[in-house]
């Protein structure tokens, strides 16, 4: 990826409701899921039919009208992919995808920094990003280590480019 993809409304919509699923499908955002379903849908025992019944039509709906997707959409993106493809430092993908780094963890570019990472293949990472447009900005090898170890730490199952890659997260977070 040398440019930001140049997205049409419509292909700019799919790519926020892809972010909102990866966001609200998993086990341990549950409860945000549903307080957030609760904003849209008003039916008795919601919970249950949502915990039930969660499919990838119920979020995409949930995602092309409900307040989280109006708070994605109004935020621009910064596409990183890595600033070395060919390192042996890939991007992992995780079961709990989307990353919050704090304060000591956070990946500067310049004067700003995002706070929301959700790594889309093994060599490119997606963010939310201040300013008016969307952004590109390669990941260094130290940045790809930060994301690696927190979607290593958060996530139950994990894929991971190679085995070392693997063995060397479970090394550094003291085994499993």
């Amino acid at each position: 990826m040398k440019e930001v993809p140049s997205l049409g409304v419509d292909q700019g919509k799919t790519i926020i409701e892809f972010l909102y699923i990866q966001l609200t499908r998993i086990p341990e955002r549950r409860d945000f899921f549903i307080d957030e379903a609760k904003k849209v849908v008003n039916i008795s025992g919601i919970e249950e039919r949502i915990w039930k019944n969660s499919s990838i039509a119920t979020l995409g709906y949930l995602a092309r009208n409900g307040d989280l997707n109006e708070r994605l959409a109004s935020q621009r993106l910064c596409f990183s992919p890595l600033s070395n493809p060919n390192a042996a430092k890939k991007l992992i993908i995780g079961s709990d995808p989307s990353v919050r780094l704090d304060e000591g963890e956070k990946i500067f570019f310049g004067n700003s920094h995002m706070v929301t990472w959700l790594p889309l293949a093994t060599d490119v990472a997606v963010a939310w990003s201040p300013g008016d447009r969307d952004v590109l900005r390669e990941l260094k090898d130290k940045d790809v280590w930060k994301l690696n170890l927190k979607v290593f730490e958060q996530s139950a199952v994990i894929a991971g480019y190679s085995r070392e890659l693997i063995e060397s997260l479970v090394s550094s977070s003291g085994g499993l």
